[in-house]
């Protein structure tokens, strides 16, 4: 106790309350004389459910989410699940949320009765003498570092593996989207995904029904979880959270209107801890230098945090007296299992042991959603801008066309290899003006569209085009857009001086100019801006003035240039982001063309700040990180400063004007820029941003004696608020980050009733009693309701995946080889070939996956749909037994169906073949079904179908030259196409990344046009091609996705047999009647033209590719002999004499045949490597030559050293044609390899020890050796004789039978040689069924007592398991498997190299050293009390301890010899030199010499 008056004040306890008091345990404060009693059960119960209509929108007591069990007292909580699988996810969903929130409510009450009404610091602390008084009070605090026990539990149930065994059922409860639950019957199983929105849904309902009870000690530590950044980074899980509880969740963490955070409800009952007891002891730790003395701030910082703790306690009721029957039994048994949750620690899995931390579940958070933006930025800056041509990479991508389309890029001039590739230019989508002009032809949506910035409409925006004004010494590259001279009023303010008004303040009453602005700029690329004569450049530059406090002569009547940023470097783009354009005019010509010299006669050029920030936000984390991004904002703000020992109030002003843009900049990044998600995502970034906001070291200033002039005190002060502004919206928004949900649109009331019935219906359409209008509309509908899934962050997901894609220049190529017979060759279409490409290494080394399998979900929900209708619509075209005149019917209809689709998105209906219109989903899946194989093998059909339009049949322009549908009814423009979407998105994309600069020392500057470009087309996708006039109800949308689940039912199973159709074809144009001559009957191939378009496409890939091959291998080439210049031999001098006699001389060498070599070893070797799946490649190190690393299938890394470089080539060739060949033989029978079960890791039931005096199952095995060996002292090295019998026969007669170990021998014969052995007899003979044999040895170790890893090595196992580096993990096993019993030790050492040699005839007997790891495993590692949760997290481990033990069985096992460890460096003291040049020569010339006069014998 301290003898100071003030602590002694501090440390005493709290007075006594009054004795008199009644019942002022249940009531803080007391109530009022006639006030009502309340019992527990009524304060645990909380306030009554409100009636439906008065049910507010957060209200989460309302009857809609109690659980449909909840009528049924019985029913509200699975218990028999809950005994056998504990609280998983199943379970929770079928649990009663109000029933788990009173459990928890009492749980925590019983908590709080145990702690002491008079708290203390030495309580507190941990002075005093009360330890189980004080490990009661654990349970009501909570950390970060130490988080409470609830907060454990729901991070491991949300983030680790589902443990629901299925036995769980739940009620099948639909909720409507986003947050419903699954589609399906809840017996299905889910995604996990939609599993974790579940749970996080049901867990929020339970936290607001103890906040309203009282409960803030539940509540915070619910809270604590879902609010952690482990769980608030999942954007894709809270996406499908249920909206009320999402709602309830966010008023949790933002502050009310009056800026309030929500609060528990009254009266309190639990107390909430939280982290005081880690300030409280932090503060108590802080002394005043080297003497033990507190600070005085310290000592008033615990006297509140005590206090404050203190009375948080006292107001809570205690000791409320429960009557008998008050708490249900369920209550109870709840009780029960929390307790037991508690002193676990939140659970009994491994999760919970090896996570102790919030910041550790950091890894099951990325693992369960990994980051998905940025993808391209390592590779941006990494291409050189003059590689090779950018648009080569969409020479694959130039698919035959069957109907013109808008391009950004002209595909002829592209085939030809005549599109302008020079790096710097950065006007490549302007030249397609053109195509991209089709809405003038709806002048009335535009008149009403004011969102359209031009007749060009939504695709205008992407073919801007104007006069590049470069800035900054070029660092900085402008354009002006033409017919645009004001600014937009949104723009960031000038940072002129504020006694007159800025220049770029314009009259909204003003006059627009007339004409374009003429200035004295040579239009084009950036080639024109080297550094000229002065004389030169004031002919052909305009006036720039760049002066930092530049003020005009005179005030001039010209509005400023709105201008749009084309390029620059990036601290220049994020100064523009900051700053906006600073003090930067232009001179401008008159009518005359003449140029004023008159300063004042310059127009100010503005950036529209509004949309640069907009494309920037989406965009520029493909070419910086959000570290970096944040780090240069850091260094803005903390340079701005001021300058001078006595800076003027002016400077002052200026100064915190800058910084107050920069912290609004950073706001802006976390409002709308999506950076909260950056920060939860990347651990670094959010220590940045805390430290810059809560640290003073960044926002100092020079304090001169101005700083106290009242404007700037004001300035000051207002910078201060805006800091404490921004760090309130960091601490709320990374807790819970905004949701990214796809925005709702509202659909139109008057829809045509016939029209609705078409989209209605849940069936698919008949094809032969369907209007072509009809067909188009129902489709479109489907079309529409899939787009709807798809979101601007999908799409910006996507163009980041593409881009990698396109950086590798044989990244768009297809693998498969193509048939060569025209007849079967299919049409491809982007849908078709992004489904066939493999991802790039760039992407990925390890995976070979297909680019499709990487794309976001909502994007792969439409190259789905655009599958099962074609597939469906094919069905229609080829039914078998149709007839000729049905199917030239239907073929008829889908033609004029894709006529009716062309109408809606173009207006030219007698030019409609050739005009070019955006591409409709619809046209684009009834095209490709016309196109298919199948269909074309109808020729009499489609022969019909051009006869009676009078037009040919050898591509789709010609087949419609003249069409049959001139008008429509319904003009509304239909669903892009998604992979039109994507071709687009290409074309953006392969054009450069980075302009190189026009100085040469400067940087090279980032082109923001493509990325402008990229931007505008994302974001006018769900409009394309102009602004929707009408939008699809969302419950038409749901009749669309449940018509087209029928249309997939109905052709799941469906296969085309090609055979069949052409013989039907075949028999239906024999059997039709002829109109005219004979030749008629000679019917030919529909859609030659096209066919013959894919073949030259075809040819032409494989050409392609091939070149492109071989670059790389030149390329490799290259690199390889700059490697060998990096490795060559070390300097002669340096070696030993015995290295130097034999340079400059010929070797001596024996040389043997290869049958001289093939010998049987005299030893074990000492280390075996598996070269299944290897991968070897030349290792680079300075101080050896002629290094190879090899890379093995278990992990391991092996360096090797030859003795020159033919030999090392040699080597390496050797071993990946071995590996390759090794890996295409295990391919034809991996299939057959045993699957991993948990049942064989679940023991129903302890063994119990065996003493029968001849019994050898059951047994222990330090009383079986010692029986056997009948002495106590058992000798090292033996084993079990049925142990070494059984392993005996197998090797003897069983290392090459198939499926050793997984093929089960008969029950009975197995169960017949049990019963033997215990009896005391040999039985096994060489007519024994060998798999018999195998079951008896598995059989033996699961019913041993004790398994070979006692019970204690269990968690070194696991610990060893978990380590990531191969010699670690080798090492940390064993040392556990030689800390075994010798006993242990010597059986599992047997059974390892028994196993060891099973797989040595892996080829023969197809088990491989994975599939005996699954067999063996459950027998030999065990959980301790077979818990289940420990046997599901771990059962990987196991399996990759056994299979360990095989693959590195001399690593594990063999002795480790001194001496020879004590040398095993000195053989490579040097290093072994190259041989001569002219030797090397001379031993090649008497190889070829040996081989020239070779004569086989």
């Amino acid at each position: 106790m301290p003898t100071s008056s003030s602590m002694q004040a501090l440390y005493a306890p709290s007075p006594a309350l009054g004795v008199g008091s009644p019942n002022l345990g249940t009531f803080s404060p007391r109530p009022e004389e006639n006030a009502q009693i309340v019992s527990l059960l009524d304060i645990l119960k909380g306030p009554e459910p409100l009636s439906p209509s008065k049910k507010p929108a957060l209200d989460l007591r309302a009857p809609d989410y109690q659980s449909p069990a909840s009528s049924s007292t019985s029913a509200r909580i699975p218990w028999a699940a809950l005994d056998g699988e504990g609280l998983s996810r199943d379970v929770l969903l079928m649990s009663d949320p109000r029933l788990i929130a009173q459990s928890l409510t009492a749980f925590h009450r019983s908590i709080l009765d145990q702690v002491p009404e008079n708290i203390t610091v030495d309580f507190i602390t941990g002075s005093d003498i009360h330890t189980h008084e004080q490990q009661s009070l654990i349970p009501l605090f909570g950390t970060d570092d130490q988080p409470h026990w609830l907060t454990k539990l729901l991070l491991v149930q949300v983030l680790g593996a589902d443990t629901s065994s299925g036995t769980a059922t739940l009620a099948s409860s639909q909720l409507a989207s986003p947050g419903r639950r699954s589609a399906d019957d809840r017996g299905n199983q889910t995604s996990r995904t939609h599993s974790r929105s579940e749970v996080i849904s049901v867990w929020i309902k339970v936290g607001e029904l103890c906040r309203l009870a009282g409960d803030e000690c539940s509540w915070r530590a619910i809270a604590a979880a879902l609010c952690s950044r482990p769980i608030a980074r999942l954007d894709k899980v809270w996406r499908r959270v249920d909206a009320f509880a999402l709602a309830a969740v966010e008023s949790w963490v933002y502050p009310g209107s009056g800026g309030e955070v929500l609060t528990v409800g009254e009266p309190k009952l639990i107390p909430w801890g939280g982290d005081i007891k880690q300030r409280i002891m932090e503060n108590m730790m802080k002394s005043d230098g080297s003497e033990q003395v507190i600070k005085r701030d310290s000592l008033e910082t615990v006297r509140r945090l005590f206090e404050t703790l203190r009375t948080s306690f006292s107001l809570c009721p205690r000791r409320t007296h429960t009557e008998e029957g008050e708490l249900s039994d369920d209550i109870r048994k709840m009780m029960a299992y929390w307790h037991d949750m508690s002193s676990g620690g939140g659970g009994t899995g491994s999760l919970a042991v090896k996570f102790q931390r919030v910041e550790q579940f950091m890894s099951l958070s990325l693992a369960a959603e990994p980051r998905r933006k940025g993808l391209f930025e390592p590779h941006y800056w990494s291409r050189s801008p003059s590689t090779h041509a950018p648009q080569a990479s969409l020479l694959p991508l130039l698919f035959p066309e069957p109907l013109p389309s808008v391009h950004l890029v002209d595909r002829a001039q592209l085939l030809r290899g005549r599109v302008d590739s020079d790096a710097s230019d950065v006007h490549l989508l302007r030249g397609s003006d053109g195509h991209l002009r089709l809405d003038m032809r709806r002048g009335q949506d535009h008149a009403v569209n004011n969102n359209n910035r031009g007749p060009a409409g939504d695709l205008a925006a992407l073919s801007r085009g104007g006069t590049v004004i470069p800035v900054y010494n070029g660092d900085l590259l402008l354009v002006v857009q033409p017919g645009v001279s004001d600014s937009n009023p949104s723009s960031r303010p000038s940072s002129r001086a504020p006694s007159r008004p800025p220049s770029s303040v314009v009259d909204p009453n003003e006059k627009n100019l007339s004409r374009n602005p003429s200035i004295r700029v040579k239009p084009g690329t950036s080639q024109g801006l080297e550094r000229k004569p002065s004389a030169a450049r004031r002919n052909s530059l305009p006036s720039l003035s760049q002066r930092q406090n530049f003020v005009m002569s005179e005030p001039t009547s010209e509005p400023p240039l709105r201008v749009l940023v084309q390029a620059g470097t990036l601290n220049t783009l994020v100064d523009i982001l900051v700053h906006g354009l600073r003090n930067v005019s232009v001179s401008v010509a008159d009518d005359n063309g003449e140029m004023s010299l008159r300063e004042g006669m310059t127009r100010e050029l503005v950036v529209d700040h509004l949309e640069f920030a907009k494309v920037w936000w989406n965009v520029f984390r493909s070419f910086v990180t959000p570290l970096v991004f944040f780090e240069l904002l850091r260094k803005i703000y903390i340079t701005a400063q001021t300058t001078g020992p006595n800076p003027p109030v002016f400077d002052y002003l200026q100064v915190i004007n800058n910084r107050r843009e920069v912290l609004e900049t950073i706001k802006e990044w976390f409002t709308v820029g999506g950076g909260t998600q950056d920060i939860v995502d990347e651990i670094q970034l959010y220590g940045s941003i805390r430290s810059f906001l809560y640290e003073a070291a960044d926002h100092s200033i020079f304090q001169a004696p101005n700083f106290t002039d009242p404007n700037v005190n004001q300035a000051w002060l207002s910078l201060q608020q805006t800091k404490n502004s921004l760090s309130l919206i960091f601490g709320s928004q990374t807790m819970r980050p905004p949701v990214s949900r796809p925005p709702t649109l509202r659909a139109t009331a008057n829809i045509n009733p016939s029209r609705t019935r078409n989209l209605g219906a849940r069936e698919p359409p008949d094809i032969d009693h369907i209007s072509p209008e009809d067909l188009v509309d129902n489709l479109d509908g489907m079309a529409c309701a899939t787009f709807t899934n798809v979101t601007e962050e999908d799409l910006y997901i996507t163009a980041d995946l593409l881009e990698v894609q396109t950086a590798d220049r044989t990244g768009w190529f297809s693998p498969r080889d193509v048939g060569a017979t025209e007849e079967a060759i299919e049409i491809q279409t982007m849908y078709s070939h992004i489904q066939e490409v493999e991802q790039s290494s760039m992407i990925s080394e390890l995976s070979q996956d297909a680019v499709y399998r990487l794309l976001p979900p909502g994007i792969r929900s439409c190259i789905r749909a655009y599958g099962i209708l074609r597939k469906w619509l094919i069905s229609k075209i080829v039914a078998p037994r149709l007839g000729l005149k049905v199917r030239q019917a239907r073929i008829e209809l889908l033609v004029q169906a894709i006529e009716v689709a062309r109408l809606r998105n173009s207006d030219n209906s007698i030019k409609l073949a050739e005009t070019a219109c955006v591409r409709s989903f619809v046209e684009s899946a009834i095209t490709s079904a016309l196109l298919s194989v199948e269909s074309r093998m109808h020729h009499r059909a489609w022969q019909n179908v051009a006869s009676g339009r009078g037009t040919h049949y050898d591509s789709f322009s010609t087949l419609l030259a003249q069409p049959f549908t001139k008008s429509i009814s319904i003009h509304d423009p239909l669903t892009v196409d998604m992979g039109w979407l994507i071709e687009r998105m290409l074309e953006v994309i392969a054009t450069q990344d980075v302009i190189e600069s026009s100085t040469l020392d400067g940087q090279n500057l980032v082109n923001f046009d493509k990325r402008r470009h990229l931007c505008n087309l994302i974001v006018k996708a769900p409009s394309l091609p102009s602004t929707r006039r009408r939008v699809q109800p969302e419950e038409l949308n749901r009749r669309g996705f449940e018509r087209l689940n029928n249309i997939e039912k109905e052709v799941l199973l469906l296969q085309f047999e090609h055979r069949g159709i052409k013989d039907e074809a075949v028999r239906e144009a024999m059997q039709a009647p002829v109109n005219g001559n004979a030749s008629a009957r000679k019917t030919a191939r529909p859609f030659q033209r096209l066919v013959l378009a894919q073949v030259e496409k075809n040819r032409r890939d494989k050409h392609l590719r091939s070149r492109l091959q071989k670059e790389k291998v030149l390329e490799q080439s290259k690199t390889e002999k700059r490697d060998d210049l990096l490795t060559e031999p070390c300097d002669h001098g340096n070696l030993g004499p015995q290295f130097k006699n034999n340079i400059g001389t010929r070797k001596a060498c024996v040389k043997k045949t290869a049958s001289e070599l093939d010998f049987t070893p005299s030893g074990k070797p000492s280390l075996v490597l598996s070269l299944v799946d290897a991968q070897i490649a030349q290792f680079i190190n300075n101080e050896r030559s002629f290094l190879f690393q090899l890379d093995t299938e278990d992990g391991g890394h092996y360096l090797l050293q030859a003795m020159n470089k033919r030999d090392m080539t040699k080597w390496m060739e050797t071993v990946k044609r071995v590996a390759k060949m090794a890996a295409k033989r295990r391919l034809t029978y991996l299939g057959n390899s045993p699957k991993p079960k948990i049942a064989d890791h679940i023991h129903n039931q302890t063994t119990t020890p065996s003493r029968d005096p001849t019994a050898v199952f059951g047994v222990e095995l330090q009383f079986l050796l010692q029986r056997e060996f009948g002495s106590t002292q058992v000798p090292a090295g033996t084993i079990p004789s049925i142990i070494e019998q059984c392993l005996g026969e197998v090797e003897t007669r069983g290392l090459t039978e198939v499926g050793i170990y997984r093929i089960a021998g008969a029950v009975s014969e197995t169960s017949a040689l049990r019963d033997a052995y215990n009896q005391g007899e040999f039985p096994i003979q060489k007519t024994t069924d060998i798999h018999a044999v195998c079951d008896l040895v598995k059989s033996w170790f699961r019913v041993l007592p004790e398994p070979i890893f006692p019970s204690t090595s269990y968690h070194d196992v696991i610990r060893a398991m978990q380590l990531e580096n191969l010699d670690e993990r080798l090492t940390a096993i064993r040392n556990v498997v030689q800390e075994l019993p010798q006993g242990n030790f010597d059986l599992l050492k047997r059974v390892s190299e028994h196993l060891d040699k099973v797989t040595d005839f892996e080829e023969h007997n197809q088990m491989t050293a994975e599939a005996l790891a699954i067999v063996f495993s459950p027998n030999l590692l065990r959980a301790p009390q077979n818990d289940f949760v420990m046997i599901l997290s771990n059962m990987g481990h196991t399996h990759k301890l056994v299979k360990a033990l095989i693959t590195h069985f001399h690593v594990i096992f063999d002795e480790i010899d001194p001496e020879v460890e004590a040398h095993s460096e000195d053989d490579y003291d040097s290093p072994i030199p190259e041989e001569d040049e002219e030797d090397e020569e001379e031993q090649q010339a008497d190889e070829v010499d040996q081989q020239t006069h070779y004569t086989p014998s």
